[in-house]
């Protein structure tokens, strides 16, 4: 009989790293569903780490006469040293099926200007004016200010990336796609969003792009987001072939998400015998 349950430790593993984050996860969902909400909140929650800094042109004059001018430098200066800057986005990013449409389509975030901690959170209290950055890996763009209303799906955001830093976007020009006369409308776009359909293809300057963080299936998650529980899914379950191919199955085995692995350890032997080589999301 087999002596390992690699499922139940995966659901075991993600709820008390998550408990131990204060970050709470329903326990009513089966494994697959529980890690999908595990990689959704890992999207949303930018990893602590130094990151080259960018600043439109445009917006960074305007910082120095600015009357939220030493919030935003805090978050820039933060960003630059490797800071928490998490402490600054929605205090909602924290809620495991919260989905955040622009950061899934666009690759951009915002920020409330606020250094004043919420009463009830311990995220930046909340402001209607807020700044805009697009992120990837070792790189943060901040684009401008805007107010919470129709800001959130505006394509005015990837207009001022593509027409300031234009190579950052290079690589997701679609070359056998032919232009496309226009795109969504604002509101059209956030409605198409809300329901869990994907933009898919922006027109920016007479070019055809793909959106940056790919889109997202019909449940609103990120694809990536899917791909990635995919992986570890089917890993698992060649895991588990190999075992019993080997006749491992007497063996005490056990699922342990590390920091950026997932280890098969024999707890007998105290080593690890598989490992999935990377939990890395996007930013």
């Amino acid at each position: 009989m087999a002596n390992f349950n690699f499922h139940s430790d995966l659901k075991n593993e993600i709820f008390e790293i998550l408990e131990n984050s204060g970050i709470k996860i329903s326990n009513k969902q089966n494994a697959y569903k529980t890690l999908i909400d595990f990689l959704n909140l890992k999207s949303k929650i930018l990893e602590l780490k130094k990151r080259k800094i960018l600043i439109v042109p445009q917006f960074e004059k305007i910082i120095d006469n600015h009357h939220k001018k030493k919030e935003i430098l805090t978050i820039i200066d933060d960003a630059r040293s490797g800071e928490n800057i998490n402490y600054f986005q929605s205090k909602r990013i924290i809620q495991s099926k919260q989905l955040d449409h622009l950061s899934s389509e666009w690759n951009i975030f915002h920020f409330h200007l606020s250094i004043k901690p919420d009463k009830d959170s311990h995220f930046a209290k909340r402001g209607d004016l807020l700044m805009f950055a697009y992120i990837e890996d070792d790189i943060i763009v901040f684009l401008g200010l805007d107010k919470h209303k129709d800001s959130f799906s505006n394509l005015k955001w990837l207009e001022i990336l593509e027409r300031n830093f234009p190579y950052l976007l290079e690589k997701f020009i679609a070359p056998d796609l032919p232009e496309i006369e226009g795109n969504f409308n604002t509101k059209d776009r956030e409605l198409l969003w809300d329901s869990g359909v994907s933009s898919g293809f922006i027109k920016l300057n007479g070019k055809t792009y793909l959106s940056p963080g790919i889109g997202k299936v019909t449940s609103g998650y990120n694809i990536q987001i899917v791909m990635q529980a995919n992986h570890i899914m089917n890993w698992i379950t060649l895991i588990e072939e190999k075992i019993r191919h080997n006749n491992l199955n007497n063996n005490k085995l056990k699922l342990r998400i590390m920091e950026n692995t997932i280890d098969i350890i024999d707890l007998n032997k105290e080593t690890i015998l598989f490992v999935f080589p990377s939990l890395t999301m996007k930013k």
